[in-house]
């Protein structure tokens, strides 16, 4: 079938190429997404201008958010054509099979994007998309995910995705948020157990409380530099997240914030977090090791409590506080340092510290403190 290239290329719109392509190849062509990929491509091989984007995509670390990011700017700003395709055809002359198909897959979400989006009027003034999700009446907060779906693209233009909007989505595998959203509200993705790993935009200054909670098969999320807060409960019961980084945009860890992530191994709490809530660590069973930053000045009640594979910590000069239960059962602390400036150690701090042996302060902070201690602690001098 004879393709008027000169034509498609004079096209700064994608729903008219995409209008076009159907008027050749009937309707059909748009359910079959790869097809339709592969005919895009090959429209453009020769262009020099796609080829060295191809080869500058190369060294770039986070290929498929650009394609995706790519994707939704065109729809936002009406871009060429190619700007939207240009890192399909990667795939198949410049680049690994593995990082081909992240491509791939990220292309196929723009152009799901990049289509008409549908509508449906409910009766109460919300509105249905053609993916079986709920948005309010003027499609800006995202309240309702299909529970049925694999995959979820937030509809570029969406602010907010509601509180509890995606709660139980058990078969959510996949979800595409666009740099509209700002707000992640409260137990948002609360019990997403099939939700493997999770990309959050820039654009996100805020994450309510529960958001990600017992999403079971978690194990990889990224923090945006936007966000200064993990709230209360964030990442509880997220049984399968091994590694997180916390950004240094981050002043607050809030209570209970990856309670039972039993299999977190390491954590990085950067200078800038001024307040670490209570029980925001309880029992993650293989954190070996913590870092307390010297702007934290308290250790709340039951913080890490039962991290049974907690074998030393240093407190920060500036701490003053630790609190009741604050390292209950940490059966592999073996040594502690405290400085002179912690003022207060509550009742049953290191109650149930089994293997605590060394204990390195100013004697006048251990004789003042010793009663907090297991019985057999030996004191050793701090700075002698």
């Amino acid at each position: 079938m004879q393709i008027d290239t000169e034509y498609i290329r004079s096209l700064a719109d994608m729903g008219d190429f995409l209008k076009y392509l159907v008027s050749l190849y009937g309707e059909e062509l748009y359910k079959d997404k790869q097809r339709l990929c592969n005919l895009i491509a090959d429209l453009y091989k020769g262009e020099e201008r796609q080829k060295k984007l191809f080869r500058r995509a190369i060294v770039e670390d986070n290929m498929a958010r650009r394609v995706y990011d790519m994707s939704q700017k065109a729809l936002s700003e009406r871009k060429a054509l190619a700007d939207a395709i240009a890192y399909r055809f990667a795939e198949n002359n410049y680049l690994t099979n593995g990082i081909g198909e992240k491509v791939t897959s990220a292309f196929i979400k723009g152009i799901k994007l990049l289509g008409e989006i549908s509508w449906k009027l409910l009766k109460n003034g919300n509105w249905e998309d053609n993916q079986g999700c709920v948005y309010n009446n003027d499609k800006t907060i995202l309240l309702e995910g299909n529970r049925h779906l694999k995959e979820i693209i937030v509809v570029d233009g969406t602010i907010e995705i509601g509180n509890g909007a995606l709660f139980d989505c058990s078969s959510l595998v996949e979800i595409s948020i666009p740099n509209s959203v700002t707000n992640i509200g409260a137990e948002a993705f609360k019990c997403c157990d099939s939700l493997t790993e999770i990309t959050i935009p820039n654009s996100v200054t805020k994450i309510g409380s529960r958001a990600f909670s017992d999403c079971r098969s978690l194990k990889n999320i990224k923090i945006p530099n936007s966000i200064t807060e993990i709230g209360s409960g964030t990442f509880s019961n997220c049984k399968s997240l091994k590694n997180i980084k916390i950004p240094n945009s981050v002043t607050k860890i809030g209570s209970g914030a990856f309670i039972n992530c039993i299999l977190l191994e390491d954590i990085n709490i950067p200078n800038s977090v001024v307040e670490i809530g209570g029980g925001a660590f309880i029992n993650c069973r293989l954190l070996k090791n913590i870092n307390i930053p010297n702007s934290v000045t308290k250790i709340k009640d039951w913080t890490f409590r039962v991290c049974v594979s907690l074998i030393a910590i240093t407190i920060p000069d500036n701490l003053t506080n630790i609190g009741k239960f604050a390292f209950g059962d940490c059966i592999s602390l073996k040594t502690i340092i405290i400085p002179d400036s912690v003022t207060t150690i509550e009742h049953f701090a290191f109650k149930g510290c089994t293997a605590l042996k060394t204990i390195i302060a100013s004697r006048e902070t251990f004789n003042k403190f010793k009663i907090r201690f297991p019985s057999n602690v030996q004191w050793q001098e701090l700075n002698p």
